[in-house]
């Protein structure tokens, strides 16, 4: 029997006319092209549904005829056995069409399932999108802390100009301990300079703690930023297992379903192909039975028959042959997306390990940080206490060597008017040299923290995207949907044909929608028997592929920063370098403090001497007085 299908032409016109359509809008720029190609796609869906519903009632109109019709010849009693044999065989032929119908139907919600696998991965793709927007979060993070790290080095720069100004003070006053010790009679002057040079170093000693105490304000900032992006993270990670894990068991749970399906359905085929043997059997025997008994004429109709029956009964285990290799290849397909699918699952626990070993890595690093800080803070206490007990032993230095200028004052005034035309001169010109670096240290210290805290104060704020993600992934997503829409209109699944003498509608309908060129005309001869279903499974492997390649190239940039973090680390070694250098520098300040006690004490000296010789001054006056007594009298006397 065959079976006649209508509107093969429109068809093949309209599949043509596609054809066309997505050739010319190669031409069109990438916006629009991808409008129209999704307008066309979903045009071309519906009419393929349309015109496959049209075909199956079609096949289920003739099929309830072919029924009908030999259901009436088999109850009608004038028929003879040959010809109710043959009304036996439509009506195998009809219930043949029925369960080819409903394979198709089949097949048909296969693919709705495969078309929800495909919204599965685009979900999927958009977590990756965010992905990559929470590494672009990060990232600004990173450069914060670096802007911040920057303005710090800035500052110790700066306390180091402090230190070498320092230094040259110190300088100065060796200078002017050493001319003390040359010339007693500049002590007065000599001390203004060292009162004046103190007053400057108790500046820069305030500067330098201004600098140390946003210093370790910022390595709190810093500390809880880091805290609050571990947080992040780990939240980040218990999201990504828990959509992973739930995905893996959905998938594993399809899998066991279609398996069970699949072999449920081989066992119901191999079950009616032996009974269609044991009835091709049981005709052979009656046909010979009756070839023995009728001659001539009937013997070759029987014959007839019997050979047309042979070429039916072929016809359909050849189709039964091709639905059992496709149901064999679908089941191979998932198993292997099941193997795929353990393999992905083995791959996200690793990940999901190294990530957590990342995090340990970091609370510890957070730990040692928050240990140094404390640590630098304790420090900073002790150093501000001897600091203040260095500036109380100044200011008394200074009380006493007011009071030893004072009394030089008055016993040299003199002296002062003509070397204080010198020391005011020596005074503007110091002052001159040293206002320009401690003006700039007290303004940058003044600035600091106000150019400090919007930065760090931005770090805190919550994460929002806003950068957006790399227009490559996007591109890639795109391209790979209309592969999965290419790829679902391209194939359209083969129903069991029922060897049909109008083949060239099938011919038009098959190659309707192929498109030219595309990853499926590499696909194998073996690969094509299976249906689209292995197809669209290729495509969802690559897919899947390419998301480990991005989610590797994540990992990378989370490596970067880990080296960048290193770095960070490295910069807080070196400035806790600097502050025992610093150290050292207040231990040279206590040895010239003690130095400043020694002169202080020969100052004392200075002063007994000059005591002493102010007594002897007045005893040589005295003798003086008594000596010219003694002339004026011998004078007196001898005019006597």
């Amino acid at each position: 029997m065959t079976i006649q299908k209508p509107s093969e032409a429109p068809a093949q016109n309209s599949a043509e006319k596609h054809e066309v359509t997505v050739a010319e809008d190669a031409s069109i720029p990438d916006a629009e092209h991808t409008e129209v190609h999704q307008e066309d796609e979903q045009s071309e869906k519906q009419r393929l549904e349309e015109y496959i519903d049209k075909l199956e009632a079609k096949l289920g109109y003739f099929a309830k005829e072919t029924a009908a019709a030999a259901q009436e010849a088999m109850s009608s009693s004038q028929l003879t056995p040959h010809e109710r044999k043959l009304a036996e065989k439509d009506d195998l032929i009809a219930t043949l069409r029925r369960e080819g119908i409903e394979l198709s139907k089949t097949e048909w919600r296969q693919r709705n399932a495969i078309k929800e696998r495909g919204t599965a991965i685009q979900k999927m793709r958009a977590q990756t999108q965010q992905d990559e927007k929470a590494m672009a979060e990060l990232r600004k993070r990173l450069a914060r802390l670096e802007d911040s790290e920057s303005g710090i080095k800035q500052q110790l720069r700066r306390t180091e100009q402090v230190e070498k100004q320092n230094a040259e003070y110190l300088r100065r006053v060796s200078n002017i301990e050493k001319d003390l010790e040359n010339h007693k009679s500049d002590l007065a002057s000599n001390k203004a300079t060292i009162a004046v040079l103190r007053s400057q170093l108790l500046e820069a000693e305030k500067s330098a703690e201004k600098a140390e105490n946003s210093i370790t304000q910022a390595d709190t900032q810093k500390l809880s930023a880091v805290q609050e992006q571990l947080e992040d993270a780990k939240l980040e990670k218990k999201l990504a297992e828990d959509v992973w894990s739930a995905e893996l068991k959905r998938v594993n749970e399809e899998a066991r379903q279609q398996k069970q399906q699949a072999s449920f359905r081989e066992t119901e085929l191999t079950n009616e192909i032996s009974n269609y043997e044991s009835r091709l059997e049981a005709l052979r025997v009656r046909a010979e039975e009756a070839s023995s008994d009728v001659g001539g004429d009937s013997q070759a109709k029987l014959l007839r028959q019997i050979e047309t029956l042979q070429t039916q009964y072929s016809l359909a285990a050849e189709n039964w042959r091709t639905i059992e290799t496709s149901l064999n290849g679908r089941i191979a397909a998932v198993e292997k997306e099941r193997d795929e699918a353990t393999k992905r699952e083995a791959d996200v626990r690793k990940k999901a390990r190294d990530i957590s070993s990342k995090a340990k890595r970091f609370e510890d690093q957070i730990e040692e940080l928050t240990e140094e800080s404390q640590s630098l803070t304790s420090q900073l206490q002790v150093s501000t206490t001897e600091m203040k007990k260095l500036q109380s032993r100044l200011q008394a230095a200074e009380a006493s060597l007011s009071e030893a200028k004072a009394d030089l004052d008055r016993q040299k005034q003199s002296f002062e008017t003509e070397l204080s035309q010198k020391l005011e001169e020596e005074r503007a010109r110091q002052l001159s040299q040293e206002q320009t670096p401690t003006l700039s240290i007290d303004r940058s210290a003044s600035r600091r923290p106000s150019t400090l805290t919007p930065g760090l104060m931005t770090s805190r704020t919550p994460m929002t995207p806003d950068f957006p993600s790399p227009s490559v992934s996007r591109q890639g997503s795109m391209f790979s949907l209309a592969q999965l829409i290419n790829g679902n209109n391209g194939n359209a699944p083969q129903t069991p044909s029922i060897h049909t003498t109008n083949d060239d509608a099938d011919d038009a309908f098959d190659n309707r929608s192929s498109p030219q060129h595309t990853i499926n005309d590499v696909i194998s001869a073996s690969t094509v028997h299976t249906g689209p279903s292995v197809q669209l499974v290729q495509h969802m492997s690559s897919k899947i592929q390419r998301l480990e390649a991005e989610k590797s190239a994540t990992k990378d940039e989370l490596a970067r920063l880990v080296a960048q973090r290193d770095e960070a680390r490295d910069e807080v070694v070196s400035m806790m370098r600097e502050v025992d250098t610093k150290r050292k520098v207040d231990g040279k300040t206590d040895e010239l403090e003690s130095e400043l006690g020694q002169v202080k004490q020969r100052y004392e000296a200075c002063l007994e001497m000059l005591g002493e010789k102010e007594e002897e001054v007045e005893e040589l006056k005295s003798d003086l007085v008594e000596v010219k007594k003694m002339y004026r009298e011998l004078v007196d006397r001898n005019m006597k």
